[in-house]
């Protein structure tokens, strides 16, 4: 028996082939250049930073505005339900102190009026003893 070995033929790259393929640009790395542009970025960042503090503080300082409102806002009705209340009450006591007022809750306590009043005058002495005089 006889084996038979074929030869397969692995074709190679012609030149217009080869020359076809670009290849990427290659440069030189400038160092300074990599610090400028790191401290860019650097630069970038902290701006960046700066401005989202600045941001939350300028909203942090609008919820203490309203918060500030609020209360300012309650202290104003608790003041004017005072004043109303305060209003109420200087009508029920001038109301009251009325002559017919203290006559008609003199009667609802069982009081009479006098026939025959007698009125009181108080004289002080020099040694600051009362006399009275009917």
């Amino acid at each position: 028996m006889t084996a038979t070995v074929t030869r397969r033929r692995v074709s190679t790259p012609t030149r217009k082939k080869v020359e076809s393929v670009k290849r990427p640009n290659l440069r030189v790395v400038d160092k300074n250049a990599i610090k400028r542009r790191a401290r860019r970025r650097a630069l970038l960042g902290l701006s960046g930073a700066l401005v989202a503090a600045g941001l939350f503080a300028v909203a942090l300082g609008y919820a203490q505005l309203a918060q500030g409102q609020r209360h300012l806002d309650t202290l104003r009705q608790e003041t004017s339900q005072s004043q109303a209340d305060l209003a109420r009450l200087e009508r029920d006591v001038v109301l009251a102190s009325s002559p017919d007022a203290v006559v008609a809750r003199a009667r609802e306590l069982g009081m009479v009026r006098a026939e025959n009043p007698v009125y009181l005058t108080a004289d002080i002495n020099d040694e600051t003893d009362l006399v009275v005089q009917q």
